[in-house]
């Protein structure tokens, strides 16, 4: 991969993708197949130089009071875009900035929610495959 790049520069991340909200067992077996590809075959196998771990972010959350309300029929809902962009954040950038330094601002964001995705969060970018909620 690095002989095609155009920027000697660049560098590739890879970002663990979420398991569709189906129910508890089937869901959490979903995100364990996801975590597996890619501690197992994807980061080894590809010169990635950073995971992104939007899927155990999102895990997380679900294990919360929040549960299961951040995705639906696969894709995330408004609730779930907030989770994945902090985790995209922090994954990228978590070494210059603090994300308890960015503002959560959302309608959908009570004090309760914004505790519990930043800890999600961090606890994700801390512990990329183990779920912590």
């Amino acid at each position: 991969i690095n002989g095609w790049k155009k920027n000697p520069g660049a560098r590739l991340v890879w970002n663990m993708t979420w398991a569709e909200g189906r129910g508890a067992a089937a869901q959490l077996s979903a995100y364990q197949e996801i975590a597996g590809v890619a501690q197992e075959t994807v980061l080894p196998a590809v010169q990635i130089t950073k995971l992104i771990p939007t899927g155990t972010g999102i895990q997380n959350v679900r294990g919360s009071s929040i549960t299961d309300a951040l995705t639906v029929n696969g894709y995330l809902t408004d609730l779930g875009k907030i989770v994945a962009g902090y985790t995209l954040y922090g994954a990228l950038l978590r070494d210059s900035k603090s994300l308890t330094e960015l503002k959560l601002e959302h309608s959908l964001l009570t004090e309760e929610y914004k505790e519990i995705i930043l800890k999600a969060v961090n606890d994700a970018l801390d512990n990329p495959f183990t779920v912590t909620q």
